[in-house]
């Protein structure tokens, strides 16, 4: 299940955004002589990007099968875009590193590109002849390059999650970010080539935000927006770039700093409207007896998040409406129902890649109720029950694009208990019920989005009267809006 959720992570940052110019990787070094000076020069300069501050480097060694196909021409199929992308795809790296390195009289021509995920963008060309083919001197040239590179990156990180004016950002103290720094986002809105050389000198952006760091892990850092400088809504993936030596955010800053365990005293209220298509069926001496319509209510559920990883929810729905028979003999035409539930439950959130606006696990107990009240008819086994226990809930929350998220969840009732609140179909030792729920939540804004959800509900009882059993079924579309506080 992990790897499945990280795997649709990874698709949805490569669908939504271009990937940060900060996760790098090597290409196979080529020269002319059969890997005599490569594999030195590729050893050594793999060590100084895997340690390095700015790059969060890459390994290639899971693509070997694909160089492999290439190795009777590797340094064309290197220059052909589409393989460029595909290594781009499979590493999750913004920034592609090209070296080729040629054997002359009196020296070495060593020549470098580096690429961006397209295949096509040079961010940085350079090309020279050494007057010897020293492993040192051409790594030490290289380095240079690499460094010259790190100084043109138009931005330190990029946001990566949006909750009101409170933000999380890509880069952590591993980027010797701190609490306290300032920062400016911007977006970019056009690349600048050279008309020649094709290479990009320039990017023209936008400045849309200002604010500071409160806190800051190893990986990522949260931050408070202060100033809007454009009437535009922030998006993942807008640059951020960090004052690394602005000043002390304690003294200068109200807003408190969280600690590692704690994400601020935040939450979330759904409402949705809903359209059920309900369904009950009744076994009454050996009858059965079944009757369905679609009915309208509405749900609201309020989470609170406690700390980052922990939250409570209330959840409270009401569907009214009449529904009419359609297998056997019912005492009305139209038999009116008011279907309810009320749930108090408290959960642990998982975060598989360790990362608050990635992919979400929460479980989660509690207790719960459902009610329903048809018109009450003995003969038709009809009658106002609850069924009530101990939740048991999972639930998945996954982004799929940068303003799309999927959700499922599923739930069950433990120890349930069944009461006949009626007087008329007697009590059960094995009632059961089940939830089921797909939903997509699309963010509008910041503080905003918009819901749909399929739920599907079953409560099923055995009963120990002359109606020996009752079957609930509701199958729910939802629609609505999450407000974000």
């Amino acid at each position: 299940m992990k790897k499945l959720l990280i795997f649709l992570y990874l698709i949805s940052i490569s669908a939504f955004a271009e990937i940060s110019m900060h996760k790098c990787t090597l290409l196979p070094i080529t020269d002319s002589v059969d890997g005599a000076m490569s594999y030195k020069v590729f050893n050594e300069i793999e060590e100084y990007l895997s340690s390095s501050d700015w790059c969060e480097y890459k390994s290639n060694a899971n693509l070997i099968n694909i160089f492999d196909k290439y190795r009777n021409n590797l340094k064309a199929h290197l220059k052909n875009p589409k393989v460029v992308r595909l290594v781009s795809q499979r590493l999750n790296v913004g920034t592609i590193i090209r070296i080729n390195i040629v054997s002359q009289v009196g020296g070495v021509e060593v020549d470098l590109e580096i690429l961006g995920e397209n295949g096509e963008d040079i961010y940085l060309s350079e090309k020279v002849k050494l007057n010897n083919d020293s492993i040192e001197l051409i790594n030490s040239t290289i380095k240079n390059w690499l460094n010259l590179y790190e100084k043109n990156i138009p931005y330190d990180g990029k946001i990566s999650g949006i909750l009101g004016d409170q933000l999380t950002i890509n880069i952590g103290k591993n980027q010797k970010v701190k609490v306290g720094n300032n920062f400016v986002i911007k977006r970019p809105v056009r690349k600048k080539r050279h008309p020649l050389l094709k290479q990009i000198v320039e990017w023209e952006t936008e400045v849309l935000a200002k604010g500071k760091i409160f806190s800051v892990s190893d990986e990522q850092a949260l931050a408070m927006v202060k100033i809007y400088t454009k009437e535009k809504k922030l998006n993942i993936g807008d640059w951020v770039l960090v004052d690394k030596k602005s000043g002390n955010f304690e003294s200068k800053v109200k807003y408190p700093q969280l600690k590692e365990s704690e994400f601020g005293k935040l939450g979330l209220l759904t409402v949705t409207f809903d359209l059920s298509n309900s369904n009950v069926t009744t076994n009454v001496s050996s009858t059965g007896k079944e009757a369905a319509s679609f009915i309208y209510g509405f749900n609201l559920l309020a989470e609170l998040w406690l700390t980052r990883k922990y939250f409570g929810m209330i959840e409270v729905g009401r569907r009214f409406g009449s529904i009419s028979p359609e297998v056997g003999s019912f005492a009305k035409s139209d038999i009116g129902v008011t279907n309810g539930k009320m749930k108090f439950l408290a959960g642990y959130k998982y975060l598989p890649m360790g990362y608050f606006y990635g992919p979400q696990i929460d479980a989660y107990t509690g207790i719960t109720t459902y009610s329903y009240s048809p018109d009450k008819s003995a003969s038709d086994g009809l009658g106002e029950v609850e069924f009530s226990g101990y939740t048991l809930g999972v639930r998945a929350n996954i982004p799929v694009h940068k303003l799309i998220r999927f959700l499922v969840r599923v739930e069950m009732l433990m120890f349930a208990d069944y009461e006949d609140v009626g007087n008329v179909t007697g009590g059960s030792n094995s009632p059961s019920t089940m939830e089921i729920e797909l939903g997509v939540r699309y963010s509008f804004s910041p503080l905003f989005s918009i819901d749909g959800y399929i739920e599907r509900l079953s409560a099923k009882a055995s009963t120990s009267g002359t109606t020996s059993e009752v079957h609930f079924q509701d199958t729910v579309l939802k629609v609505g809006a999450t407000l974000k506080f």
